[in-house]
């Protein structure tokens, strides 16, 4: 589940009456954005900075170019997409083709354009039928944490080791099992990679610690400060894990597992909740010393062409990395912490091990989410990371190829982890990732975030609406269209039917041709 759900609440600032245009006119989006940014990103008439400027041009559409309604649901998208098609607080202001839609009783009303956040059931059939809408059937196989476990077993792209467990006596089992059966000295090389991990390291690379509890932790790594430097870890006697709730979002229900904590961390987890247990990138690429990963965004189309965009944000640990993370410190746990938080936290300081920026962005000195041009940044990963999101589109597309409109699409936010070597880990996949801007980072962001959605906006929804042509602007693509891809299609259920019939080949150890 994406973390926007909880931080976009059911507000619609659609309702009331809709937005006057002059007829003639020309501009689908407006030229002239030279305003600063406000402090307050949750007013919803937000202005654009001026870097975006040069990037971009009219639109010269006939003189006859009918209006286009459009439709935003969740308060922080309609305050960062409102402004971008009604050019409100801009400076010179130019004429736009774009209208609200609102509230009425004309079902029949065809509204042109919806990004949805939240919908009423009133409102179902109207998003659905729209002639552009931001979701796909089947999404739920790439976001449910669960489900992208078992779609990684299709994936040609080399992915962490994970497997789902029902209920906190599964994950007890399991790791009483691990931790039994793997006994390895401290001068054993490491067990062999299995065929999905074929040319990345195997993470069984780390410190030995002490495991009782109120033992001291085993010496830290040392770890540089400088951007891009690499966990260093020594042969372990055993090895890490994540654990995570399958409905679980924004890092707040991860543990960090490992065989002399498994006991205290099952204490903590929930008999009723479905987890993944997931390998831990024990050597993880560092950036200033610190854990962090990328969150980078793509766009996948109903036909299953799908596009990834050069910018991402980096998102950091709040503590320099060692795989010991200063563990047995009390003030790794967050205010207001339960009793299992603090005994999670006697074992592994999340501030070292958890980047995410809902558990981070409290504690003092954190940068928020740090932008970065993937191609010329880590150029040596952007390949990589565009192969790994055209396996996961490969994998998906026999479970997403029904779908009731061409022009609807997903926008996804993807958590992706590199090692110390340079590998690309896929962790999470997240519909509707939040639009709203940190406050340690606020003006750059806004610019991301604006950028972005305007570049969604001339490659997916202008187009079909208008007939212009595509323009990437900074997607690039990662994925074709499928020659299984079936849009339009009255069959939507079948993409479900699908996936099910899947699972339970999985629960047989076999797959579907």
């Amino acid at each position: 589940m994406s973390c926007s759900r909880l931080q976009e609440d059911a507000h619609d600032s659609t309702k009331g009456m809709p937005t006057t245009l002059p007829e003639d006119c020309c501009a689908a989006l407006p030229s002239c954005l030279s305003i600063s940014v406000p402090s307050n990103t949750n007013a919803s008439h937000r202005r654009v900075s001026s870097m975006m400027t040069e990037t971009l041009e009219d639109r010269n559409f006939p003189p006859n170019q009918p209006t286009l309604t459009f439709r935003v649901t969740g308060a922080s998208s309609v305050a960062r997409l409102e402004p971008l098609l009604l050019g409100q607080g801009i400076r010179n202001q130019r004429p736009t083709i774009w209208s609200r839609s609102f509230d009425s009783s004309d079902d029949d009303a065809r509204i042109d354009f919806v990004w949805e956040t939240t919908v009423t059931k009133q409102q179902q059939r109207r998003h659905r039928d729209a002639r552009v809408l931001n979701r796909l059937s089947g999404a739920q196989v790439l976001e449910d944490k669960a489900n992208l476990v078992l779609l990684q077993r299709l994936m040609t792209a080399p992915t962490l080791e994970s497997c789902v467990v029902n209920g906190r006596n599964a994950v007890a089992r399991w790791a009483q099992q691990r931790f039994k059966e793997q006994k390895p000295s401290r001068d054993s090389p490491p067990p062999p990679s299995s065929s999905r991990e074929t040319g990345y390291p195997h993470d069984d690379q780390f410190l030995s610690r002490k495991r009782a509890l109120g033992q001291d932790a085993s010496a830290a790594t040392e770890t540089t400060q400088e951007s891009e430097a690499v966990g260093n870890g020594l042969a372990g006697e055993e090895d890490w894990w994540c654990v995570k709730a399958s409905g679980g979002n924004g890092g707040l229900d991860i543990w960090v597992l490992h065989k002399g904590n498994w006991k205290m961390v099952t204490e903590a987890l929930s008999e009723h909740e479905s987890y993944v247990i997931q390998r831990y990138v024990a050597r993880p690429m560092l950036w200033q010393g610190k854990k962090f990963h990328f969150r980078a965004y793509a766009l996948l189309r109903a036909d299953m062409s799908a596009w990834l965009y050069r910018t991402a944000y980096i998102l950091s640990a709040s503590r320099p990395y060692s795989l010991g993370g200063n563990d047995s410190r009390g003030d790794g746990v967050r205010v207001g912490a339960g009793v299992a938080d603090i005994r999670r936290a006697a074992f592994a300081d999340e501030f070292v091990h958890i980047s995410n920026l809902a558990v981070n962005k409290h504690t003092e000195g954190h940068p928020g989410q740090v932008p970065c041009d993937l191609p010329s940044e880590y150029g040596a990963l952007w390949p990589k990371m565009l192969e790994l999101l055209g396996s996961l589109v490969d994998a998906a597309t026999p479970f997403m190829q029904h779908q009731a409109n061409p022009n609807h699409f997903e926008f996804l936010g993807l958590d992706i982890i590199a090692d110390s070597t340079g590998g690309v880990w896929l962790m999470e996949a997240n519909r509707l990732p939040g639009l709203q801007s940190s406050m340690q980072n606020l003006e750059k962001e806004n610019d991301v975030y604006d950028r972005m959605m305007l570049d969604l906006i001339r490659l997916l929804v202008l187009p079909p609406l208008t007939g212009c042509s595509p323009e990437q602007g900074l997607f690039e693509v990662a994925a074709t269209p499928a020659s299984g891809a079936r849009a339009p299609s009255t069959e939507t259920w079948r993409n479900v039917m699908r996936f099910a019939a899947f699972k339970r080949s999985c629960r047989t150890k076999t797959h579907p041709s």
